[in-house]
């Protein structure tokens, strides 16, 4: 099917006048095989519109008509109906399975965590967080929105998840119990950006110990600190690095640089220190004992590493491969290119 970019992906009223002019008029829709209250419905549709009368709800359940109308109705001519226009009608039918999303998660004080990405199929893919716990969401080109790979309500109903009711139930079902805690709950839950960073750290392999977000590897430590209680340090996130309980790296990072908490938690996850593993990459940076390495498509995926651990030749633009045994780096040259530091 024939792709669009993002610019043509038409607005809800703009999908209905398209499908609209794509099918017959009343008085003809029984010939080509369509539903006549379908076109009635179509054009109370886009006149509600027009008044600044939008039903998510109502309008995705008409494109999903349309869109299984529309074949049938064209079924006459030589090309049917053309990739292009359905491929725009299903963009424009996932964009509004987001916004649908997006009402829910909005009256629920919930965040969404990353920004949407498509790995090459009819989902786009994105993560929510309420408190510390983490799910995975997808929105289909037919506007239906799944939670961890279920586009379904629990059990017993199990109702496709493609309007507002049966998006939130689902949300209910996921997070057990939460149904009950917002019955009781008056306005927006506070600190949320903060709270999904710190359960997409969980999510990565963290615990929580002491006020501080930790995780171990060997012999080193690390250490993520939020100061909520710190007027001149609020949104920033503190890393902290110990080897062998010698601190060997400390960052800080405004939140209000990331867009989304995703971005922020990678951020500070990729300050973690293995001290064991193969990794084949660049090495970006040689800061007094501290050396980063690209490892990943962008340079926001790298590893770091101590420099008194490593043993090898290293300058700053190599690309190597660094493999550790019993605690050391033995570095070898993959393509030696770099510049002294």
């Amino acid at each position: 099917m024939t792709k669009i970019s993002p610019k043509s992906i038409w607005s809800p009223k703009e999908a209905l006048e398209q499908v609209r002019a794509a099918l017959p008029d009343y008085g003809y829709a029984e010939r080509f095989k369509v539903d006549p209250k379908l076109i009635t419905k179509l054009n109370d549709a886009i006149e509600d519109c027009g008044n600044n009368k939008i039903d998510l709800d109502l309008i995705n359940e008409l494109l999903a008509e349309a869109a299984n109308t529309l074949p049938g109705a064209w079924a006459h001519t030589k090309d049917g109906v053309g990739d292009y226009f359905m491929s725009a009608l299903n963009h424009a039918r996932m964009q509004i399975g987001k916004d649908i999303l997006a009402n829910v998660l909005n009256d629920l004080g919930f965040v969404q965590a990353s920004s949407w990405e498509n790995h090459g199929n009819n989902w786009d893919y994105t993560k929510i967080v309420f408190g510390f716990k983490v799910l995975a969401v997808g929105v289909s080109t037919g506007g239906v929105v799944s939670f961890d790979g279920d586009p379904f309500t629990g059990y017993p109903k199990r109702e496709m998840n493609v309007s507002y009711s049966e998006i939130k139930q689902s949300i209910f079902d996921k997070y057990d119990g939460l149904e009950n805690v917002l019955k009781n709950f008056t306005g927006k839950i506070d600190n949320n950006y903060v709270d999904a960073v710190h359960g997409l750290l969980l999510d990565a392999g963290f615990s929580y110990e002491n006020s501080s977000f930790t995780q171990v590897s060997g012999k080193y430590k690390t250490y993520v600190d939020y100061f909520d209680d710190n007027p001149s340090l609020k949104d920033v996130f503190q890393v902290r690095v110990f080897s062998d309980n010698e601190k060997i790296s400390e960052s800080i990072f405004p939140a209000s640089k990331f867009e989304y908490p995703a971005d922020l938690a990678q951020k500070l996850n990729d300050f973690k220190f293995l001290g064991h593993g193969q990794f084949n990459g660049k090495i970006l940076s040689i800061e007094g004992e501290i050396v980063t390495q690209k490892v990943g498509r962008y340079n926001t995926e790298v590893q770091r590493h101590e420099l008194r651990d490593l043993t090898g030749d290293l300058k700053v633009g190599d690309v190597v491969n660094i493999g550790y045994k019993n605690g050391k780096g033995s570095v070898t040259g993959l393509e030696k290119t770099g510049i002294s530091r």
